[in-house]
């Protein structure tokens, strides 16, 4: 099985689940902006770290966010990454006059690349079809993550305006590393915007094992169990109506190969 596929119980055949279409709330007029990131750190003494200044200035002539003239800027915070002690960050919260109206942006310290943002939203009639909602993320996209935006293929989109994609590394996918978008339906504003990217190496993909043989080998080390699953008659439901019996790998199963000498990455016997 690969995420929302599985086998029949019933005949063997692939089942792919239809999963309930999620409702997103917004904010309601009492909403407190989130302020998470206290401190007024300025990051002194590190080479290459812009100012506060400059950080705001990067955030406020964002077009995608488009931080209203009139919000304030409440609190700033610079900060060290917890993975990698040569990446600093800049937390920005600005606030509008109701407690509802913020936006909250993080940018890279030294680069000054935004790489999450999320802002207030509030409730409308929906005007903004699928297309064209993915039509403003794939823009976001190309805005935002400049650098890196083509490695990023589309792996998901949703009804609500939800988007996920997956970054792509020598025509192989790198789950680690996504950017998740939201567009409010409502006016096709984007209110959240999130970027995870690791600068690393990674392997060639020259003398890996072949895949026939990679399968010959996961199917001999694996073992499948019948499991009943939440499943709906129909795409686009907002409750499951029925359960479905299928075929699940156990979770004992060795699912990952190293695909250069077929070692299993891990062993879930003891699970």
């Amino acid at each position: 099985t690969t995420n929302d596929e599985y086998i029949s119980a019933a005949d063997g055949s692939a089942v792919k689940l239809n999963d309930i279409s999620y409702v997103y709330e917004t904010p309601s007029e009492e909403t407190v902006p989130y302020d998470g990131y206290s401190g007024t750190n300025e990051l002194k003494g590190i080479a290459g770290i812009i100012s506060k200044k400059q950080a705001e200035k990067i955030a406020r002539g964002s077009k995608i966010i488009n931080i209203p003239k009139n919000y304030a800027l409440k609190n700033i915070c610079g900060y060290n990454d917890s993975d990698n002690v040569n990446r600093y960050f800049y937390t920005l919260l600005f606030a509008g006059a109701k407690n509802s109206d913020y936006a909250e942006v993080m940018l890279d310290a030294k680069s000054g690349e935004i790489v999450n943002f999320n802002k207030s939203q509030h409730e409308g009639k929906r005007i903004i079809t699928n297309e064209k909602a993915k039509r403003i993320a794939q823009k976001a996209l190309a805005v935002l993550a400049f650098k890196h935006a083509n490695d990023y293929l589309l792996n998901y989109a949703g009804e609500n305006g939800v988007f996920s994609f997956v970054r792509n590394v020598n025509g192989v996918e790198f789950p680690a590393n996504q950017i998740n978008i939201y567009v409010d339906m409502t006016n096709g504003n984007v209110v959240w915007y999130d970027l995870s990217y690791n600068d690393i190496k990674f392997p060639s993909l020259e003398k890996v094992i072949p895949l026939d043989k990679i399968s010959k080998i996961f199917f001999e080390n694996s073992d499948f169990c019948p499991v009943y699953v939440l499943n709906c008659s129909k795409p686009g439901m907002t409750r499951y109506d029925k359960a479905t019996l299928v075929y699940k790998i156990s979770d004992s199963a060795v699912t990952e190969f190293d695909a250069f000498t077929v070692k299993p990455m891990w062993d879930n016997s003891d699970r």
